[in-house]
């Protein structure tokens, strides 16, 4: 019984964290939540209606996954036109420094994403052959749902490998790739030819763009918006827009974001109920590797974490799902190393009570309540509002970043600090000693 036990203990992690960055994942549609339906409901505004829809909340929450949820769900609509994703991450954002090398990054992932796109038969054809790797009734839903979402998009595939073709012929190129390297070939004229192209054949890009939030200075992504809105303006997009724990998105960047898209805030996971259903499927995918079939491992995942474990995983993570993930796995690894048929409470608590070992100082705790009140801040703005001496708001600002409570934009005077997930997660921790103590 405990050899079992632990078998399915370690089956259940596996999948349990996996990043669904892409609706290609061979097992998107089998893991994927859709949280409230948002992307069920976004995706005919953006597939039929022609609108563009910017996500903005808090690092972690799942912005990127939700936009890859509304590609999916939009390919999966009845449609007489021909759709092609286009799934855009912005490479290199978080160490650019000037508008110009800004856009250089935007154009050449743009340009690099739609040249992926010419290898989307291929692509469904690897993505069944992985699938076909597991267990017979896992195998069928993951190829019946990939044959859902890939084929709308096959003929616009093709189109755009007859743009590529005359791309290379008009450069003197003979390979995709060298499109994106040569410094020679003009990266926005190229991506603008291509949807041209399409556009003459009745294929609609629908476009989703990540990592473009990365860039270090609001003021920055702002100038880009109001200097690229032209091309924007009209395209489908799904934009992703991040912002620091307990900080809103800059009113300045909504203002240039909203001239070509709505702007909407992506909760994420934030109830008992949604958290069960993000688990869920991800540990019946890694028991269907110890389990006879799919009843028993339905029945087995629905016993591994007691209710309370579920709720100290919400409380301390809650909105960022990737920590609720991170946190369930470790308190599987905690249940094997006691040799328990299920997580507990005190499988999750450890997380809390490391914190409270990290007993903050009377600064650090003044700082975490600052930095959640009012956003990013300097050394400067902090030793200032809390009257203390900037060499010691540094002192502690050092110490506090290594622990993961706060993190930081850029360097020295320039260097702004924020309060982490973890960092909030330590400060409600306290907050909750402080009221027991009374």
């Amino acid at each position: 019984m405990l050899i079992i036990t632990m078998d399915r203990l370690t089956a259940a992690q596996q999948q349990l964290t996996r990043s669904l960055l892409t609706y290609e994942d061979e097992f998107f549609s089998l893991l994927y939540y859709d949280v409230d339906g948002f992307a069920e409901k976004a995706a005919p505004r953006v597939f039929q209606h022609g609108r563009s829809i910017s996500l903005y909340g808090v690092r972690g929450i799942g912005k990127t996954t939700a936009a890859q949820g509304i590609l999916a769900a939009g390919l999966r609509l009845p449609s007489d036109s021909s759709y092609l994703p286009v799934a855009v991450s912005v490479k290199g954002s978080r160490s650019v420094s000037s508008l110009q090398e800004l856009e250089e990054r935007f154009y050449q992932s743009t340009l690099q994403a739609l040249l992926s796109v010419a290898t989307l038969r291929e692509r469904f054809e690897r993505v069944k052959n992985m699938a076909r790797t597991y267990v017979p009734w896992v195998a069928k839903k993951a190829v019946d749902a990939a044959s859902l979402v890939f084929p709308p998009a096959f003929l616009a595939s093709d189109a755009v490998k007859e743009g590529i073709e005359k791309l290379l012929d008009r450069a003197g190129l003979r390979q995709p790739e060298k499109l994106i390297l040569t410094k020679e070939v003009d990266k926005r004229f190229s991506i603008d030819l291509l949807l041209n192209g399409l556009s003459d054949k009745g294929v609609e890009p629908v476009f989703t763009i990540d990592e473009l939030d990365k860039v270090p200075r609001d003021d920055l992504l702002s100038e880009f918006f109001d200097g690229n809105q032209e091309w924007f303006q009209g395209k489908r997009s799904v934009i992703s827009l991040s912002h620091s724990f307990g900080e809103a998105i800059k009113d300045s960047l909504v203002t240039s974001v909203a001239r070509f898209s709505s702007v909407e805030q992506y909760k994420g996971i934030t109830s008992l109920k949604e958290l069960k259903e993000l688990l869920r499927p991800r540990l019946v995918l890694g028991l269907s590797q110890v389990a006879k079939d799919e009843p028993e491992a339905e029945t087995v995942a629905s016993e591994l974490f007691s209710e309370e474990a579920l709720k100290t995983i919400l409380d301390l993570n809650v909105p960022n799902t990737h920590l609720m993930l991170e946190s369930a796995y470790a308190g599987l690894e905690r249940a094997k190393k006691e040799r328990t048929e299920r997580v507990l409470t005190r499988h999750i608590e450890p997380e809390m009570t490391e914190e409270r070992h990290r007993v903050p100082t009377g600064l650090e705790r003044s700082i975490l309540d600052e930095l959640s009140r009012v956003g990013s801040l300097t050394p400067s703005d902090l030793s200032e509002r809390l009257g203390k001496k900037p060499s010691s708001i540094v002192r502690a600002l050092s110490s506090m970043l290594k622990r993961g409570w706060v993190g930081r934009v850029g360097e020295r005077k320039r260097a702004y600090y924020h309060i982490t997930q973890k960092g909030e997660a330590a400060r409600r921790s306290l907050t909750r000693d402080r009221v027991n103590d009374i």
